[in-house]
């Protein structure tokens, strides 16, 4: 299995604003790494540091089926 790794780090106000941007990021990468569109985010790893939180969101190819499946409903 391939596995694409990011890793970026935001400051740290609360757990919704960490969750609005690691969402933010996740629909950025999609949108401008091709690669990564045909991906799943398959893990995510968040670690506390001074000046804000560190995350890594890893991910994976789809099953080819899931990816022929979402192919034939954008034809449509």
């Amino acid at each position: 299995m391939q596995l694409y790794t990011f890793e970026t780090s935001i400051p740290y106000s609360d757990i919704d604003s960490i969750l609005a941007l690691t969402k933010q990021t996740v629909r950025k990468l999609r949108k401008e790494d091709p690669r990564i569109s045909l991906c799943q985010l398959v893990d995510i790893s968040i670690k506390n540091q001074s000046h804000g939180v560190n995350i890594i969101l890893y991910f994976a190819k789809k099953p080819a089926e899931k990816r022929k499946y979402q192919l034939s409903l954008g034809s449509s």
